[in-house]
């Protein structure tokens, strides 16, 4: 079961189009409880430990699964077009957490672009040294999903990453976007 929530002057829905788990990623779900606007209008995506059981299609077998863990994710209710699109956040802290603004086309998937994603690790932080890149302190990244047409039958995916700079994305609010 999912619930429509008006944010920001659109309609969303607290899980991905095609449903509450994703086949690959089975450690978690999309919980509606786990989003709210509060009176300011911050949307909040929370995690939860809150196992719950589905069933899913592997193959030829329906198979009944236990996901431990109810994230919060929304979904836009309407098809979106070219433009520019931002959003101002502040990352939240924790163990292993993934948070990220994406799109990706409306039929299927790949193209997905990745406006952030954020990692955090068993320290709770963002914080990461790379070497390529000693000015991107955070481990945020951008990335682009596409098929390769020369190898489109393997549905090849392919990402591009670089690395944000000097603020600390769980103690400020930054703008991220994309045109």
């Amino acid at each position: 079961m999912h619930k429509t929530i008006n944010w920001s002057g659109y309609e969303w829905i607290t899980r991905e189009r095609w449903g509450n788990v994703h086949a690959d990623k089975l450690y978690c779900y999309y919980n509606p409880s786990c989003v709210f606007i509060d009176n300011y209008k911050y949307l909040h995506l929370l995690t939860k430990k809150e196992p719950k059981k589905f069933k899913i299609r592997q193959g030829d077998q329906q198979t009944v699964i236990e996901s431990p863990i109810g994230v919060g994710l929304i979904s836009s209710k309407e098809k979106f077009g070219y433009g520019y699109y931002e959003i101002e956040a502040k990352l939240p802290l924790g163990e292993n957490l993934w948070p990220a603004f994406w799109m990706w086309s409306w039929e299927g998937w790949p193209p997905e672009i990745d406006v952030f994603e954020g990692y955090t690790d068993n320290r709770k932080g963002y914080l990461k040294f790379n070497r390529f890149n000693p000015f991107g302190f955070y481990n945020l990244n951008s990335n682009f999903h596409y098929k390769d047409i020369k190898t489109s039958k393997n549905a090849n995916v392919k990402a591009k990453t670089h690395f944000f700079g000097f603020k600390n994305p769980a103690t400020n609010f930054i703008k991220y976007g994309l045109k």
